[in-house]
């Protein structure tokens, strides 16, 4: 022990004895290496976070997590509520078209509705009945502007072509039809008297404005004599006479208008009794399972296409981890590599100057002195890192076990991918059968 000592005073002794030059020297080496270890350590420690988070997208688990948090859609989806859903609609549905087919037979009906699937509110009927309206009320203002002024002729106007246009419509609806479709004599009659009898309110009221018309700007100084002459506006067929030819185009187009709503109202159900109502609400039911059949089917688009994202998503996470695990390593490898460098170049300044003050004095320093300014502990980046040194690979031992980090990964990724892929073929062909079987009786009516 005492040698131990003797020896550890005899080189502190020879080191205060170092000339001052070599001091500064090894101080200056010294301060250097440990604020170039404190710069490596702080890149090393970052090197190591992105190595391991790198190594972290490569594992099983969360390449199979990253997988369904891509496909949110998959994990909601419940081919058994969706098909609970369908079946319950298309029950409805059987139910409407079992009271359909019912409804024919009762009332032996030979042929199928039709007819029946036109809305009102759509340009087919609704659209041209609001148009013939339109025409018709904007055509009588104009004529009857000069008689009772803009206000009172729009009015008028209006008035009439409601009771003209859609009074038509409706008796063209459920008047018309219905004679030449029921059987019975007195069911015929029951139809024709409202029929016959809106007819002639109609003939009467186009007749009545025409002659209104014609009083209004052909007898004007008998107006004023005889004010209740404009009364006879009121029996057209005892004063037809009265009309003059404008006022008769009035009639005319008015009577072919509403001739024109009549044969609109005939055409936009089925002239039978109810029987056009029946088929709607079936149709209704089976429009209401198809939206969903639709619907069902533009969920398998999404699931698949879900799927195939999700694919290029996580392939380009697993990339992007090897590219951060080896981008890493390298880093830091090539940290322990610069440090040997930075080490290597440091005793070699020293032995320069150890040999330099040497040669200018004509005297050899102790071999204590003349030993290398950092010992092995100092120099080996292993002992300086060693937090780190299960990261330092050569480029030959990172790239091996890149490729060896790759096959394992694509290998799992390809075992979870089959699994999920697995249980989405399973829904597609499910979903591909719903689509098949619903609607039940597709081609109704």
């Amino acid at each position: 022990m005492a040698g131990v000592v003797h020896a550890n005073s005899t080189l502190d002794a020879e080191i205060r004895h170092l000339p001052g030059a070599l001091n500064e020297i090894k101080q200056a080496l010294e301060n250097f290496r440990a604020k170039q270890v404190g710069k490596a350590q702080a890149i090393l420690h970052t090197a190591q976070s992105d190595a391991d988070k790198g190594l972290e997208k490569l594992q099983p688990q969360d390449i199979e997590e990253r997988f369904f948090n891509c496909q949110p859609e998959l994990l909601k989806f419940s081919i058994e509520l969706r098909k609970k859903n369908i079946e319950s609609d298309d029950a409805v549905y059987q139910s409407r078209v079992k009271n359909y087919a019912d409804f024919r037979q009762k009332h032996q009906r030979q042929y199928s509705a039709y007819h029946f699937d036109k809305p009102f509110w759509s340009w087919g009927v609704g659209g041209l009945i609001g148009l013939l309206f339109i025409i018709e009320a904007t055509m009588n203002a104009l004529l009857f502007k000069d008689v009772a002024g803009l206000i009172t002729a729009y009015s008028l106007a209006f008035s009439q072509s409601f009771v003209n246009i859609g009074g038509c419509f409706l008796v063209g609806k459920f008047l018309i039809g219905p004679i030449g479709a029921v059987p019975e004599i007195k069911r015929k009659i029951y139809y024709a008297i409202p029929l016959l009898s809106y007819l002639l309110f109609t003939v009467w009221i186009n007749l009545t404005l025409g002659l209104y018309r014609a009083i209004n700007i052909n007898y004007v100084e008998q107006l004023e004599l005889k004010p209740e002459m404009a009364n006879a506006a009121l029996q057209p067929w005892a004063y037809i006479d009265l009309l003059d030819t404008p006022s008769a185009i009035v009639v005319f187009v008015g009577l072919v208008l509403a001739a024109l709503a009549y044969l609109k109202g005939l055409l936009s159900d089925d002239p039978y009794p109810g029987y056009g109502r029946m088929a709607r609400a079936a149709m209704a039911e089976q429009k209401k399972t198809k939206i969903h059949v639709e619907n069902l089917n533009q969920e398998k688009i999404t699931l698949q296409k879900e799927f195939s994202e999700a694919r290029e998503k996580v392939s380009g996470d697993i990339q992007e981890g090897l590219k951060a695990w080896s981008k890493s390593i390298n880093l830091m490898e090539k940290i322990s590599v610069d440090y040997s460098a930075l080490i290597e170049d440091a005793n070699t300044i020293w032995h320069t100057s150890i040999s330099s003050y040497e040669e200018g004095i004509g005297k050899y320093l102790p071999a204590t002195l003349r030993s290398p300014v950092f010992d092995k502990d100092k120099a080996d980046p292993n002992k300086v890192f060693s937090d780190a040194q299960q990261y330092f690979k050569t480029d030959e031992e990172r790239l091996a076990e890149l490729k060896e980090l790759d096959e394992k990964t694509n290998k799992n990724r390809g075992i979870i991918e089959t699994k999920i892929t697995e249980k989405l073929d399973t829904y597609l062909a499910q979903i591909s059968e719903i689509e098949g079987a619903y609607p039940s009786n597709a081609q109704f009516p």
